[in-house]
């Protein structure tokens, strides 16, 4: 929590929630991709353009998103947070958002 560029990361994460995207986005993404992941359905190809234009966001938002989000630090604070909570842990979201990552920076 001293990384002043990683608290800078959680505040644009924040202030893209209170900016309109929904808290339920994470959800979203891991039922959309988790079984495209587990279909092997490459990021590159139309089923991945479907998926992602399935997620109904603008391109820019998402992409904004998940570059704030997919940042490794950030999984690691879950983690660690839910260690010092009690909580169980996160499951890792780290293939689903490299897989959206690839598949939103289609053309």
């Amino acid at each position: 929590m001293r990384d002043a560029e990683f608290r800078a990361v959680l505040r644009r994460l924040v202030d893209q929630h209170e900016g309109g995207l929904r808290r339920d986005l994470a959800a979203e993404v891991r039922a959309a991709v988790t079984p495209a992941l587990d279909a092997g359905i490459a990021p590159d190809t139309p089923e991945a353009a479907s998926i992602v234009d399935g997620l109904g966001r603008d391109p820019r938002e998402l992409r904004d998103w998940l570059e704030a989000v997919n940042d490794p630090r950030r999984e690691r604070y879950l983690e660690l947070l839910a260690v010092i909570n009690g909580w169980a842990r996160p499951e890792s979201m780290t293939p689903a958002l490299d897989w959206l990552t690839a598949a939103s920076s289609r053309p």
